[in-house]
């Protein structure tokens, strides 16, 4: 994970603080470089679909198996209302939705 978020923060310009303070309880705001960070991610642990779209199942099978009952229930939550101009405004909107739905899990250990 720590080559993957390195890699992630080095190809989007984000900072570790953003992604600190995003994993605070408290709301941040949506930097453009924190959004396409997360999409990085996503793509990383392979969980992207051709159009850019957050593959959910790929998401499920990338986490660790001690996330996997929370995160059945942000996906469910979650993906309905899912939505943004482009790929890293989606993938910004899944990890907010989730830490609203599971605030006491760290984004299932994918950020």
């Amino acid at each position: 994970m720590l080559a993957f978020r390195l890699a992630c923060m080095l190809e989007t310009g984000a900072r570790e603080d953003q992604i600190t303070a995003f994993n605070q309880p408290e709301p941040v705001p949506a930097d453009r470089e924190l959004q396409c960070y997360m999409y990085c991610m996503f793509r990383a642990y392979n969980a992207t679909k051709p159009n850019g779209d957050v593959d959910v199942i790929d998401v499920y099978h990338a986490i660790p198996k001690q996330y996997n009952s929370v995160a059945l229930k942000a996906i469910a939550r979650c993906q309905p209302n899912i939505g943004g101009e482009d790929p890293c405004e989606r993938a910004y909107a899944h990890h907010k939705c989730w830490k609203e739905i599971v605030p006491d899990t760290p984004q299932m250990g994918l950020t």
